[in-house]
């Protein structure tokens, strides 16, 4: 990636984005994994609004971005969870899932957790893999009238 990737915490205003970001990573990404009918689930284009800006403000993710535009965002709850890992398309293979992932261990680290945990997509398991997480159980998940594959995946932290 020639342009420097920023990390940083987002901020409300950036809410809706990260929103329209999500629905496009599941919607021109995930597509390869999953039906059309699995992604509309996943991602609807109609949402409650004013619960997902609840849900961030009340965990607020850091968001990469490369330039002024945003790549990419990943959260980080109390007890190790990882909730929220998207890449933008335009910025899929060109690091910034890595450099999501990479600052999220430095938090867990600081932060004295012992494991992160994850729900993994299939599209996104490889990324985890390369970042030390492993498989702890298969699942099928349902949401919205659709069933969908994904895997557990723990990472011990040092």
């Amino acid at each position: 990636m020639n342009d420097t990737l920023t990390l940083r915490v987002a901020q409300a205003h950036e809410f809706a984005a990260l929103r329209a970001l999500l629905h496009a990573a599941v919607h021109q990404l995930a597509y390869r994994h999953y039906n059309a009918a699995q992604c509309a689930a996943w991602a609807p284009a109609q949402y409650d609004a004013e619960a997902w800006q609840q849900r961030l403000a009340a965990n607020p993710p850091w968001v990469a971005c490369v330039g002024d535009t945003l790549a990419g965002f990943i959260d980080l709850h109390p007890d190790g969870l990882i909730d929220l890992c998207f890449v933008h398309p335009q910025f899929a293979g060109r690091g910034v899932g890595s450099g999501l992932l990479q600052h999220v261990l430095t938090q867990a680290a600081a932060r004295a957790l012992p494991r992160l945990h994850a729900d993994v997509s299939l599209c996104a398991e490889a990324l985890f893999t390369r970042h030390g997480f492993v498989v702890t159980q298969r699942q099928s998940v349902s949401l919205r009238g659709q069933t969908f594959a994904n895997a557990r995946m723990e990472r011990p932290i040092p």
